[in-house]
């Protein structure tokens, strides 16, 4: 029978107890969120694989918003908002930005981005795969997605954050997208000047930057009515009634 003092082995009261099942549920929900964001992202890369493979005005619509930097952008920052604690967005970012890279190169392989042709055969009938270049591209974006998606991860769990720290993290895809529109839409009016327009290019990154722009002010718009409605004079009063009670 042990000698230890009853008192001290009841010293573990409900905030130890809380503290030692903190770290277990929060890992259980991260085993949950992970391959969530892993199948989001697979699907991601998958749609925008065959989005840029097809062809028409809804495909290249889908094409023109998902295949460009501020998507890739937002999947990772989603992933990361899933998570309340900071280097969970990061795991979560990462491996929906990776799945995502992935899966768009095994897809774009399936559909024959890399089959060619081989001229040497005269009866151009052999193929071959360029694989130097799909381990190229594959380690580009691998590397790049294990930073950018760190980043956009921790960006995301802060975006639940109240106060100003918050209204930045949740500002972060949408001026991601305006920049990224601008640049595009200025691309596209330079690619007019020598070659057929897009139509189709114009109106949607145009819709776009629209889109990110009102985002941007309902986001500080409600910021700022927080604020107010916090330091409102009934508020004030409130809690101070409940302070003294």
């Amino acid at each position: 029978m042990s000698s230890q003092p009853l008192a001290q082995r009841s010293s573990v009261g409900p905030a130890g107890t809380a503290a030692c099942e903190a770290v277990p549920v929060t890992m259980r929900r991260l085993r949950v969120i992970g391959p969530v964001c892993a199948v989001v992202g697979v699907l991601f890369g998958a749609l925008v694989s065959f989005a840029n493979g097809g062809s028409g005005a809804v495909l290249e619509s889908v094409s023109l918003v998902l295949g460009v930097g501020w998507s890739w952008a937002a999947l990772a920052f989603g992933a990361g908002a899933l998570t309340a604690r900071r280097g969970y967005g990061a795991v979560a970012g990462v491996v929906a930005l990776v799945s995502a890279v992935g899966c768009y190169y095994a897809t774009d392989l399936a559909r024959g981005v890399y089959r060619y042709v081989d001229e040497s055969d005269p009866t151009l009938t052999r193929t071959w795969t360029d694989w130097a270049g799909l381990r190229a591209d594959l380690t580009y974006w691998w590397v790049v997605a294990l930073v950018a998606g760190c980043l956009l991860g921790m960006l995301g769990t802060g975006a639940r954050r109240r106060g100003f720290v918050g209204l930045l993290c949740r500002l972060v895809v949408p001026i991601i997208a305006i920049v990224d529109t601008l640049s595009l839409l200025r691309l596209e009016v330079r690619l007019g000047q020598y070659d057929a327009a897009r139509p189709v290019a114009i109106a949607t990154y145009s819709a776009v930057g629209i889109v990110a722009v009102v985002a941007a002010l309902l986001l500080i718009s409600v910021y700022v009515s927080q604020r107010r409605a916090e330091h409102s004079p009934e508020r004030m009063y409130q809690e101070r009634v409940t302070w003294r009670s």
